[in-house]
């Protein structure tokens, strides 16, 4: 009827014909067996018979992820940077002339281990990182590994 619906029932885009349409620019394969799909004529693999669909894949935050992992693994290395210092100077001085280092080493090491399941469920679970926790964890993980390590060289020259 005039006036209801100015577009003819096959201007409609349906989901198959979208999928025809991305394919035929696209140069797509299956992704179940990699099988060109040029050419395809309905909703299913004519190789392998797969089903296929056309989604909406979410924006990537790749430079998130990457940034809070690059933080994470230098908080890493900063703890495992201070644990090192502080062994260099036991092994330079006898364990006993400094007990605090002996406590700051067990702290140290609870801390690697902390980091290290940071750094593990950060690399887990990718898809699913904002830009905040990159900032906090790279805020967090490197700052604290900074202040750590200085405090371990501070240690070591007393």
């Amino acid at each position: 009827m005039p006036g209801q619906d100015d577009e003819a029932p096959g201007d409609q885009v349906t989901s198959g014909t979208a999928l025809r349409v991305y394919v035929s620019e696209t140069g797509a394969r299956c992704p179940a067996c990699a099988y060109s799909l040029s050419g395809l004529e309905n909703d299913r693999c004519p190789e392998c018979g797969q089903g296929l669909r056309l989604t909406l894949a979410k924006a990537s935050r790749s430079w998130a992820w990457v940034y809070g992992l690059f933080g994470l693994a230098l908080g890493e290395g900063l703890l495992a940077l201070a644990l090192g210092t502080l062994v260099m100077m036991v092994v330079a001085r006898e364990w006993y002339e400094y007990p605090e280092a002996a406590a700051f080493s067990a702290i140290l090491l609870v801390a690697l281990a902390a980091q290290s399941m940071a750094l593990a469920r950060w690399i887990v679970h990718r898809d699913n990182v904002s830009a905040g926790r990159a900032v906090l964890a790279w805020t967090v993980s490197a700052g604290l590994g900074a202040v750590v390590w200085l405090a371990a060289a501070v240690m070591s020259v007393l």
